[in-house]
């Protein structure tokens, strides 16, 4: 089957994307990130008095927030502001929203706990990082590449 070259509109990969930008993606972060302080205070009790603990819930939460906003604020341009500057919106967006997020975690944790967070918790948060990186990488390749994206947000064709 040929790729429709007239192809446009919120739909397919691109109605994934939206859809993950405004919903999944913050749903998925907020459980993410609870679950993750719920285990850590079943595992070690002793952190519910700890103000270094809840100095790194606090921030957590901020850098959640933020990335969040701007994940939510990526997929509605791409759903409603059908303009080049919505698609390079969106993918500064999955750089900021996703690694550089994950980064800003990880600078913060031994920014608050220095040299006690433990080796599994930096496993995590690398790895972690990486996963995000490809993510964002795919996303951005995707919205840079596609016919429907290019059509939908007028814009110019490239010579590949």
């Amino acid at each position: 089957m040929a790729k429709n070259p007239y192809i446009s509109g919120i739909g397919g990969w691109l109605g994934l994307l939206v859809v993950g930008l405004t919903i999944l993606g913050p749903l998925s972060g907020f459980g993410k990130l609870s679950n993750e302080f719920r285990d850590a205070l079943e595992q070690f009790p002793q952190l519910a008095g700890n103000s270094q603990w809840q100095n790194y819930k606090q921030m957590s939460w901020l850098i959640f927030t933020a990335s969040a906003a701007i994940s939510f604020s990526a997929g509605y341009r791409l759903w409603k502001i059908h303009f080049p500057e919505s698609v390079r919106f969106a993918i500064l967006a999955l750089w900021l929203a996703g690694p550089l997020g994950n980064i800003l975690y990880m600078a913060s944790a031994f920014f608050i706990f220095g040299d006690n967070v433990g080796g599994n918790v930096i496993a995590e948060m690398i790895g972690g990082t990486i996963a995000s990186c490809v993510a964002a990488g795919i996303w951005t390749a995707y919205l840079m590449r596609s016919v429907r994206v290019r059509n939908t947000y007028k814009l110019p064709y490239s010579d590949q």
